[in-house]
């Protein structure tokens, strides 16, 4: 997806990739080509070089493990998202599940 690498090599992490962030975008012309778009960048952060953050945000169903615990992380953080929608997607389920924040 080019809007990753395109975050990734500018340092700012999207925070919340989930499948409710994905749009498919069809062309008129052509109905087969289809577009993936990643949308919603309201918890986006710019983060320099080697900076890392901890703020507590996002989907809790496609949190990488280091947000949920509340340490430090950057933008990598999306590419454990990325993989927990590749699994939905692949299976029909989330990769996790649980009846609460803390399970």
């Amino acid at each position: 997806m080019r809007a990753l690498r395109h975050l990734r090599e500018h340092n700012v992490a999207h925070r919340d990739i989930k499948p409710h962030n994905l749009l498919l975008q069809t062309d008129s012309k052509l109905p087969h080509n289809m577009r993936l778009k990643l949308s919603d960048f309201g918890l986006a952060c710019h983060l320099a070089k080697q900076d890392l953050t901890q703020t507590f945000c996002g989907s809790p169903l496609h949190m990488a493990p280091e947000v949920l615990a509340g340490g430090m992380y950057d933008p990598k953080i999306d590419l454990w998202s990325v993989g927990t929608v590749a699994y939905q997607c692949a299976t029909g389920t989330t990769p996790f599940r649980g009846a609460s924040m803390q399970e």
